[in-house]
């Protein structure tokens, strides 16, 4: 039973009067200027989890979206809500093969206690459920540009060389290789190695390795055949007067393109034959051709040259004869074989 002590009792009792006049005071304060939290409504969009996918199965479409709803709770607890505390568990249990609409429950949504649903906009999902299958396929290096002059991409290398991937059997079923993303190889010179993703369809993943490859790209020199004509042969190591014939040579040669253009414009193909122990007379030899490094002979036309060797006392004079032979050097040219 309540007490009620009369006014002139407060009164004349300071301490008492005192006391209930701080606490009026404090309560004054606590109604007009704490702020008081009340519970509104509002629409949020509710993010969806999945759960009890049958093995074996896999979602083709329509992409799953947020969905809607309308809830009421405290302001502030609203605007701090994340993922992990709100969200729909959509249960997937007996999904078959083709289109399937799932209804929507409210029991699945995950709320705070202080958070209550008011409505869900959406009463129901439609889904498209495809046979999910793995399949090991060979992984395909793709490049993009073209190596520095005089150089070809030799081999490109996947590590490892082939990768297993699930997705839909409608899907997987036609393809017998994957791509990377492109390689730029523009102006390479050297091999190099670079990390690279595949190049993967919507709704293929890949279950092994990894996302990621190693391409080795390997850049050589372009190896080309050419032929050189009318290069002069001239003769060395004989004290004598001494005739060649023929006095040119056609050879055909291999070697990096670098290189064989080179040899034309520095005229560095020397051909002699060798007349070291040569007495006077007629003889038969091959001619020695001095390559560059790298550069492979082919053939050659002729293969064997007339050589004349006179005595210096014998008057008999030729204009293909000489001391030190050196004819006149025609025009080289230089054609693709």
């Amino acid at each position: 039973m309540l007490r009620f002590f009369p006014i002139g009792i407060i009164l004349r009792r300071p301490i008492l009067f005192a006391g209930l006049f701080c606490l009026f005071f404090f309560s004054a304060l606590v109604y007009f200027f704490l702020p008081i939290d009340q519970s509104v409504e509002t629409s949020i969009l509710i993010p969806i989890k999945i759960k009890n996918l049958p093995p074996g199965l896999i979602i083709t479409g329509p992409a799953l979206t947020d969905l809607e709803a309308l809830v009421k709770g405290p302001q502030t607890i609203l605007d701090t809500l994340t993922d992990e505390k709100l969200f729909y568990l959509l249960d997937l249990s007996g999904v078959k093969i083709g289109l399937e609409t799932i209804l929507l429950d409210s029991k699945n949504l995950r709320l705070p206690p202080i958070i209550s649903l008011v409505k869900l906009h959406t009463e129901s999902i439609t889904l498209r459920f495809a046979r999910e299958i793995t399949k090991t396929l060979p992984v395909i290096i793709a490049l993009n540009g073209s190596p520095g002059t005089g150089f070809v991409v030799q081999e490109a290398l996947a590590q490892p060389a082939n990768v297993i991937l699930s997705g839909p059997e409608q899907v997987l079923s036609h393809i017998n290789k994957v791509n990377t993303k492109p390689i730029d190889v523009s102006g390479a010179t050297e091999s190099f190695k670079k990390e690279i993703v595949l190049d993967l369809l919507e709704l293929v993943s890949i279950i092994s390795p990894d996302k990621v490859v190693i391409a080795k790209i390997l850049i050589s020199e372009k190896i080309t055949t050419r032929t050189i004509s009318n290069i002069p042969v001239t003769g060395q190591g004989s004290p004598y007067r001494f005739e060649i014939m023929p006095q040119t040579i056609s050879i055909k040669i291999t070697g990096p393109l670098n290189i064989l253009k080179k040899l034309q414009l520095e005229d560095r193909i020397k051909v002699h034959v060798d007349l070291r122990d040569l007495k006077p007379g007629v003889f038969v030899r091959r001619a020695i051709i001095a390559l560059p490094l790298k550069a492979t002979l082919v053939s050659v036309e002729p293969k064997l040259f007339t050589i004349k060797i006179i005595r210096n006392e014998d008057k008999t004079t030729s204009s293909t004869m000489h001391h030190s032979f050196r004819p006149s050097l025609p025009d080289s040219k230089l054609q693709k074989s």
